[in-house]
């Protein structure tokens, strides 16, 4: 099976949180990020279900799991980071903090 293949199955699995109606462009996004197929699949399932936003997650050296901690509305930071509620700096200085 191809990357790509792989990386269709995996948004596809995830439903409309990642896709929406734009299943082809959704899969360009994560395959332009060179992350592994496994590593796309550790930070969807923290919620972070944008492909540039896990890319600049993961590239400044943050672990999915780390970013489990949560504000008080339930949402993690990878959410929050994801739909633009929290910079990557806060996402790092709230890691350090919890460390």
């Amino acid at each position: 099976m191809s990357k790509r293949d792989e990386v269709l199955d995996l948004v596809t699995a995830a439903g409309w949180r990642v896709h929406g109606y734009q299943i082809d462009q959704v899969v360009a996004e994560w395959m332009e990020t060179n992350l592994q197929v496994d590593r796309m699949e550790e930070w969807i399932e923290v919620g972070c279900y944008d492909a540039a936003s896990a890319f600049h997650l993961d590239n400044a050296g943050i672990e999915p799991r780390d970013t489990l901690i949560y504000d008080e509305d339930g949402r993690n930071l990878a959410s929050r980071y994801a739909n633009s509620d929290i910079r990557l700096e806060a996402v790092i200085a709230t890691i350090k903090a919890h460390a």
